[in-house]
């Protein structure tokens, strides 16, 4: 879990897909390695469905996201474009930033792993 914090801190994701697959990796694992019934293997469960939901519900609301889903951008699709002479130019909206925010009832919202109230993109 703390190797996906870090990746999602340093940006490290090229897609939702290799996200999605990171979760279901490590609940995957959880689970083969863990008692069927015992607390982490039912919280490998409760994690990849939650996960799944709230990646279904942004897909849903954020339809241009989809192309994030599998990776199908192109490698070099987020980064900046260029003209017939091979100049570099910034791309118009810039690249698409994905914010992953955490609710807890025992505390503070958590927003990529830090304490975090409700936030604009500008702050």
């Amino acid at each position: 879990m703390n190797d996906i914090l870090k990746k999602i801190k340093k940006e490290e994701y090229k897609s939702l897909g290799d996200l999605r697959r990171d979760i279901e990796l490590l609940c995957n694992n959880c689970r083969t390695f863990n008692e069927d019934g015992s607390i982490l293997y039912s919280d490998a469960n409760v994690i990849e469905s939650f996960f799944r939901e709230k990646l279904q519900q942004e897909l849903n609301e954020h339809p241009e996201l989809a192309e994030w889903e599998e990776g199908s951008r192109k490698e070099n699709s987020a980064g900046p474009s260029t003209t017939g002479t091979g100049t570099p130019q910034p791309t118009s909206n810039g690249p698409t930033r994905i914010k992953l925010v955490s609710t807890s009832s025992n505390g503070p919202s958590q927003t990529n792993g830090e304490n975090s109230a409700a936030q604009s993109d500008d702050e």
